[in-house]
């Protein structure tokens, strides 16, 4: 009977003693998020046009024309890329997609 409740025991408290934190090799080292606009502290970021060019990008954030580096309502510009803006919020990076809502119609 002894014997029994001593495996009992050993079986129960086992996974405690070897259990180990294991990281996900696939997860990016700093935490980024995609999303169509981001909000923090009563701002939204949307991203309404982006401007290539061969020397530099910029892109139309809140209404206002931005650059790699420049800084928007608390958000540093980080990169500009096809269809989205890296914004660098405090000590977190996310990615805002270009906003698919627009006043323009597509002409035929």
């Amino acid at each position: 009977m002894v014997k029994q409740w001593m495996i009992c025991i050993g079986i129960l408290f086992t996974p405690l003693v070897f259990a180990e934190v294991i990281n996900d090799p696939t997860r990016p080292w700093r935490s980024e998020s995609v999303v169509e606009s981001v909000t923090q502290e009563d701002v939204t970021y949307q991203v309404s046009s982006i401007i290539k060019r061969r020397v530099g990008s910029s892109a139309i954030v809140n209404g206002q024309q931005v650059e790699i580096g420049d800084v928007i309502e608390g958000a540093r510009v980080q990169k500009i890329e096809r269809g989205r803006v890296l914004l660098q919020i405090k000590e977190r990076q996310h990615w805002v997609v270009l906003s698919q809502v627009s006043g323009l119609k597509k002409s035929r």
